[in-house]
């Protein structure tokens, strides 16, 4: 049967290669032959294009990454911080052209409606997987190791300010992690390749520290939120020659402040001006959720969503609901005092705004606009309508960092 394959293999491929075949005879060389042949003709990429090569490189690559992070048990799952770096990938990609090659010789299809095939047979895997996790639960997840680890380290900064018992213990514990299971750097992001029994065990106990440190964090959010509370300004008191506020900025169309459940607020002071022309202005009574001096990137996101998008890695879904909040940036913490936050703003001068998000329907205390206000009627008409004073904030003493 290999000799019928490979007469006709033979008048499909290119002059050099048709002449190596005179030197192939047993099924085992033919492998060998075409797997080095598919390699360069089709060889693993990760460069967009329509080409069957990418097509099956990138469904391959889900599956390889889907099947290797993601744990089961019951009616719910889990999902590790597993990336497949390049050589994993391209090593998959292998071992799948030789089931083409199989595929070819035991059914005697071309190699191109084999490569259809099994793209098409990836592609439907890949959405079954997809759509089985949509029926389940999903249990919290927390983002890159580096990311947890560069946020405990943020906290603890912004710690020593108001608390002497930092459990340095189990920072040092996350810190080993670090250093046994270094991240790699790939198409400039930052992956993790790691997928083994025992470093989802160690995973699972470096996941344990952080929350032990959130736990810490949470336990000094009434200090920082007394301090945040004796810098704000009372709107009923204000002096626009000194104040500080927080202030979301209505960039497109005005909301009602009842029906905003998240907020993304900045420090608003006479040396720190906002981005806009009005908005509301909030005070430290509400639930923050993080607060970092440039923009967090701050992001809301149902768990359909998350799926769908391959569940990045990058992201973090830290919550059993259906929708919640995560960050691109890892220098966030509900601990961050208002001096720390302005000396970090001042320092970075690429800073356009800090970032405090309010959840939980916070409620404002003041509408405000700026000297680059279009339509004063609409802003008043506004504050009118919701019985909330109105603040002239003008820039004449305020400088742009």
């Amino acid at each position: 049967m290999i000799e019928d394959v490979i007469k006709i293999d033979k008048e499909t491929i290119n002059d050099i290669s048709k002449k190596l075949f005179d030197n192939i005879h047993t099924k085992e060389e033919y492998i060998s032959f075409m797997l080095n042949y598919l390699q360069n003709k089709y060889p693993y990429t990760n460069v967009y294009s329509d080409n069957v090569n990418y097509k099956l490189s990138s469904q391959s690559r889900r599956y390889l990454e889907f099947v290797s992070s993601i744990t089961y048990n019951d009616d719910s799952f889990k999902i590790y911080p597993y990336n497949a770096n390049e050589k994993q990938a391209s090593n998959y990609y292998a071992n799948i052209l030789k089931e083409i090659i199989n595929y070819h010789i035991n059914c005697k299809v071309s190699y191109e409606e084999a490569f259809n095939i099994y793209i098409n047979e990836y592609n439907n895997a890949n959405q079954n997987i997809i759509n089985d996790l949509k029926t389940k639960k999903m249990m919290p997840y927390y983002g890159m190791p580096s990311f947890m680890y560069e946020k405990v380290c943020y906290l603890i900064c912004c710690a020593v300010a108001i608390d002497e018992n930092i459990p340095f213990d189990v920072y040092e514990q996350m810190k080993a992690f670090m250093e046994k299971y270094p991240e790699e750097n790939n198409n400039f992001m930052r992956i993790c390749p790691y997928y083994s029994a025992e470093f989802k065990r160690d995973y699972d106990n470096f996941e344990k520290n952080y929350l032990r440190m959130l736990e810490y964090e949470k336990s000094l959010v009434p200090k920082a939120k007394e301090v945040w509370s004796n810098f704000l300004t009372d709107v009923n008191a204000h002096d626009n020659s000194k104040f500080a506020y927080l202030a979301h900025t209505f960039t497109s169309g005005e909301v009602p402040p009842d029906k905003m459940e998240k907020v993304c607020t900045s420090l608003l002071t006479e040396n720190i001006q906002t981005i806009g022309e009005f908005g509301l202005l909030y005070n430290a009574n509400n639930t923050v959720d993080e607060i970092c001096s440039d923009d967090a990137g701050s992001w809301e996101v149902t768990k359909d969503e998350f799926i769908e998008r391959d569940m990045p890695k990058s992201w973090q879904f830290p919550s059993k609901e259906n929708k919640t909040i995560f960050y691109e940036y890892s220098k966030i913490s509900k601990i961050l005092l208002p001096q720390r936050l302005i000396n970090e703003f001042e320092y970075s001068k690429n800073n356009l705004c800090s970032e405090i998000v309010l959840t939980n329907y916070p409620k404002p205390i003041g509408v405000f606009y700026t000297d680059s206000c279009k339509d004063i009627n609409k802003v008043t008409s506004y504050a009118s309508k919701y019985n909330l004073p109105l603040i002239h904030i003008t820039k004449e003493k305020i400088r742009f960092f």
